[in-house]
C-alpha cells in the first residue's frame, strides 16, 4: 500500500465518522517521520511500517481522543511540545499572544518574563527561545503540568524556571513581563465535546463568566511587576471590554491594546507604561 492510498482510505473513514481528514495526513506524516514536503515526494511509495501507522490511526477514528494526545505531541512556535491530557493542546491563536509579546522584549536585554498556568511550557519555550537572553520562569498549580513543561523545556534545549504555584500567591521575584493564556471559558459557554471529554477542565473554565483569573493575576501583578512592564493575555472573542475595564482598575495609568486574531475576533490585551 502506498502512503496515498493509506491517506484515502483512512479520510474516507475519517469523513463516515464526522472527524477530520486534515488529521490523517498530520498523524501519517508524523508517523512516518516526513515533512510535508517528504511526504508530498514519497506520496505513491510503499508505506514503512504500516502496521503501526495503522494502529496510531485507528485510536483517532475508533475514539473521542484527539491526535494530539494519540501521537503525544503537536508543534507550537515551531517547538515540538509534548501533551497528554493533563495538560491543554496548545492552539495556533495563541501563537499570536507570543508574537505580540517577542514585539515587547528587545533581543539585547536581559528581561525577566513570567508565564502564568504554563500548561504544556509552550509559551514560555516560545519567548525563550526567540529571546535568549530573557530570563523566564513559568508557573502552574499543576504539578502534573509542570513535569511535563520541564520535559519540554528540555527537549527544546532551553533554560526555564518552573514552579508550582498558585498564580502569583508569594511570589517575591520582580518581573519585567507577564504573559498569561489562563482559563477563561464560562460554565455557560458552547465547548466541543471532545474537548470536554480529554482536556483539563481546570485549565479551561473560569468563574466570575470566565473573568477570575484576570481579575486575580491584575491584582497580584501590581505588586510584582517592575515600573516598565508589559502584562499581556490571550482572551475570549466577547471578553475584551470586561479585561480592559479590569485593567484600568489595576494599572488605570496603563495604556492598552487589544489585538485581533485572522478570524477578526478580539484574541489579545496588551497592558503596559
Amino acid at each position: 500500500m502506498t502512503y496515498r492510498e493509506l491517506i484515502q482510505i483512512n479520510s474516507k473513514k475519517a469523513e463516515e465518522l464526522n472527524k477530520e481528514k486534515s488529521a490523517i495526513v498530520m498523524m501519517v506524516r508524523e508517523l512516518a517521520g516526513f515533512s510535508p514536503s517528504e511526504l508530498y515526494i514519497n506520496y505513491d511509495s510503499e508505506v514503512l511500517n504500516q502496521a503501526f501507522i495503522q494502529e496510531k490511526v485507528n485510536a483517532y477514528l475508533e475514539n473521542d481522543v484527539p491526535p494530539q494526545y494519540v501521537l503525544g505531541y503537536t508543534y507550537f512556535y515551531g517547538n515540538k511540545i509534548g501533551v497528554n491530557p493533563d495538560v491543554l493542546i496548545p492552539r495556533a491563536e495563541t501563537e499570536i499572544l507570543v508574537t505580540e509579546v517577542l514585539k515587547q522584549i528587545d533581543k539585547d536585554k536581559k528581561v525577566k518574563v513570567v508565564d502564568i498556568g504554563t500548561g504544556s511550557g509552550c509559551i514560555a519555550i516560545a519567548i525563550k527561545k526567540q529571546r535568549p537572553k530573557a530570563e523566564v520562569f513559568a508557573f502552574d498549580i499543576s504539578l502534573k503540568a509542570i513535569d511535563i513543561a520541564r520535559k519540554n523545556a528540555e527537549m527544546n534545549d532551553v533554560e526555564i524556571t518552573f514552579k508550582q504555584n498558585d498564580l502569583l500567591s508569594g511570589i517575591k521575584d520582580k518581573f519585567d513581563v507577564l504573559i498569561s493564556n489562563p482559563p477563561y471559558i464560562d460554565k455557560s459557554d458552547f465547548v466541543e465535546d471532545i474537548v470536554l471529554k480529554n482536556e483539563p477542565s481546570s485549565s479551561l473554565f473560569a468563574r466570575e463568566k470566565g473573568l477570575y483569573f484576570y481579575r486575580k493575576i491584575l491584582e497580584e501583578a501590581t505588586i510584582v511587576m517592575n515600573s516598565n512592564y508589559v502584562v499581556a493575555f490571550e482572551i475570549g472573542y466577547n471578553q475584551a471590554q470586561e479585561v480592559l475595564v479590569l485593567a484600568d482598575k489595576f494599572f488605570p495609568e496603563a495604556k492598552k491594546k487589544v489585538i485581533k486574531d485572522l478570524s477578526g475576533n478580539d484574541r489579545v490585551v496588551i497592558i503596559h507604561n
